[in-house]
């Protein structure tokens, strides 16, 4: 039996599930991405997952991110998680999860992990999207942009999508306009902690 099973099997025989994430990042050569990100150009990058069966929290999300130009100043984003709408290809309700404002002041141009944790309950089968934006913190906004890792070939995570929107700092349009999408994932990781 392989050590999945094994540890599945354990799981189950004390009435728990093993903790899982979706990481598209051993996928990714490393160098593709997609930009920009930040004040005058895209202000809200995320990725739409769909929560696993047995499944009732997210842990923590992150993104791979880099200077697209790195400017005189730092950048501050937020973390967010909402439900999403997928067929009106926009978030729906309220903030499901939010993270505290963040200055982000890469000194070099490789890409860095950037994570959010969140441990925030959701629900099993529900779709929700995970993104980071400027929108909340606009007033602030610098010359400074960031660039993405993204799966550009095509994402190897089938049940969800890279998707943002360019509101110029209107948080209402995060859940009344229509998110661009360009159909592949960003290399990220959602961790799920195992159910009690």
């Amino acid at each position: 039996m392989r050590k999945a099973g094994i540890a599945a099997l354990a799981a189950a025989m004390l009435g728990t599930s093993p903790a899982m994430a979706i990481n598209t990042f051993p996928a990714w050569n490393g160098t593709d991405a997609y930009a920009a990100f930040g004040c005058g150009q895209s202000t809200v990058f995320g990725q739409t997952i769909v929560i696993p069966k047995w499944k009732s929290s997210i842990g923590s999300f992150t993104f791979w991110m880099a200077n697209y130009y790195s400017g005189s100043k730092p950048i501050i984003i937020r973390g967010e998680i909402y439900q999403w709408d997928p067929v009106n290809g926009h978030a729906t309700g309220s903030a499901v999860w939010e993270s505290a404002p963040r200055k982000i002041n890469f000194k070099d141009d490789n890409f860095h992990h950037v994570s959010f944790k969140a441990d925030v309950a959701v629900t099993a089968g529900a779709q929700y999207v995970l993104f980071a934006t400027v929108d909340k913190d606009y007033d602030k906004c610098t010359d400074r942009t960031l660039t993405f890792g993204a799966n550009i070939g095509g994402g190897p995570y089938s049940k969800g999508q890279i998707f943002g929107l360019n509101d110029g700092g209107d948080t209402s349009q995060w859940t009344t306009k229509r998110w661009w999408n360009i159909g592949t994932d960003w290399v990220f990781k959602a961790t799920m902690p195992p159910l009690n």
